[in-house]
C-alpha cells in the first residue's frame, strides 16, 4: 500500500531504512513510544544489536509488528479480548504472549515472547514494506538510562547503528517506553506500567 507521506524526505528515509534492514543492518528511528534500535528478526541482527547494547544474548528484545495479523503470525492464542485491549488504549503497549513461528533464542526461555503493534506511521510501513517483525529496543547501553528524545541517545550509539531514520519533525519529540503487559490465564497482568 502506498501511503502519502506529509514530507518528500519521508520517502527517502524509508527506502534506505528497509535496504539497511534486508542486509541485516540495524538502524536507529523513531516509534510510537520512544526512538528505538531495530533490526529485522536474523541471527546477524541480533548479535549486533547484543554488541550495540552490552545486553546478555539471552534476555529477548520486543518484537515490533505492523498489523494484528502479524501478531496473530507470531503470537498464539491472540484472542478477541487481546486486540480489543491493544486498541483500546492510546499508550504503545507490548503484550507478552505464547511465541510461535520464531526462533528460540528470539524468545524468552519459558517460550513467550513481546511484541508491539506499531502504531508510529513510518516505523507501521517500514515493518510491511520489509514483510517482516523486527526487533526494537531502547537505544541506549544495557542498564543505562533510557533516552527520552533523539538528543538524549549517546554519541556512541547513534556512531554504532547503520542508519539513522533523522526525520527532522521527530528529533525533538519526547516519548516514553510502551507499557508491557502479559497474558494471563485470568485475563493481563502488569509488567510495566
Amino acid at each position: 500500500m502506498m501511503k502519502q507521506w506529509t514530507y518528500p524526505h519521508e520517502a527517502n528515509h524509508l527506502a534506505r531504512a528497509v535496504e539497511t534492514l534486508k542486509n541485516d543492518g540495524i538502524i536507529l528511528h523513531p516509534t510510537d513510544s520512544i526512538w528505538g534500535i531495530a533490526g529485522r528478526v536474523s541471527k546477524q541482527a541480533h548479535e549486533k544489536i547484543v554488541k550495540l547494547k552490552g545486553r546478555p544474548p539471552d534476555k529477548p528484545f520486543i518484537i515490533g509488528v505492523a498489523s494484528e495479523n502479524m501478531l496473530r503470525q507470531y503470537m498464539d492464542n491472540v484472542t478477541e479480548e487481546v486486540i480489543s485491549f491493544i486498541k483500546s488504549v492510546s499508550r504503545p503497549t507490548t503484550i507478552i504472549g505464547k511465541a510461535k513461528n520464531l526462533p528460540k533464542w528470539a524468545i524468552a526461555t519459558d517460550g513467550t515472547v513481546a511484541i508491539r503493534i506499531m502504531k508510529h506511521l513510518f516505523s507501521m510501513t517500514m515493518i510491511e514494506s520489509l514483510g517482516e517483525p523486527i526487533f526494537t529496543t531502547s537505544p541506549n547501553k544495557s542498564g543505562s538510562p533510557t533516552p527520552q528524545t533523539f538528543r538524549e541517545i549517546a554519541p556512541e550509539i547513534k556512531a554504532q547503528v547503520n542508519y539513522i531514520v533523522s526525520l527532522p519533525e521527530e528529533m525533538l519529540r519526547t516519548g516514553r517506553p510502551s507499557r508491557i503487559v502479559k497474558i494471563t490465564s485470568e485475563g493481563f497482568s502488569i509488567i510495566r506500567p
